[in-house]
């Protein structure tokens, strides 16, 4: 036997509504439902100065202005991104180069804790970018890093629309 019960409003006993049913099943909050997931934390962050760079060294990539950071996980004078709540991310770097020829190449890499996990590779382009998904304790830290082949220093772009990191957490997975 099943039963049935039939609502259009759920109100607190003061009378005040909290959410509505429509006659087509869709459920309306009056405000967010308490413990509702968020994707943060999250940041967005970039390069508002130039930086020179020599052919052939790994450099760590300081993004040095936040366009955003909702837990103060971003940290611009060291590089590193420490998220405070374990989970998934997405993680996307995008670093923009001066001078580089179409024999140039331009590699981006993510570490954690200091150990690499992701790396793109590039050929001649000026602006690149390298996206992961990456599984994180609380107190572990992501730092990208960037690497060239050009015959002399290259110059990169200190530009928010070009030199920039972003990540927040993901929810559902």
């Amino acid at each position: 036997m099943s039963s049935k019960i039939g609502v259009q409003n759920i109100a607190h006993t003061n009378g005040t509504n909290a959410m509505t049913v429509s006659s087509g099943g869709v459920t309306t909050f009056t405000s967010p439902p308490v413990g509702t997931a968020t994707n943060g934390p999250a940041f967005r962050a970039f390069r508002s100065s130039s930086l020179a760079q020599n052919s052939g060294n790994q450099t760590l990539m300081l993004y040095n202005s936040e366009q955003y950071d909702t837990n103060n996980v971003y940290n611009t004078s060291n590089g590193r991104f420490t998220p405070g709540v374990a989970g998934k991310y997405f993680v996307n770097m995008s670093v923009g180069i001066d001078g580089m020829s179409a024999s140039n190449n331009l590699d981006l890499v993510f570490k954690i804790n200091g150990t690499e996990w992701s790396r793109a590779f590039t050929n001649g382009n000026s602006i690149f970018q390298l996206a992961s998904i990456l599984t994180l304790d609380a107190d572990d830290y992501v730092t990208a890093h960037f690497t060239t082949n050009c015959a002399s220093s290259v110059t990169v772009t200190g530009q928010a629309p070009k030199t920039w990191i972003e990540a927040f957490k993901l929810i559902g997975v």
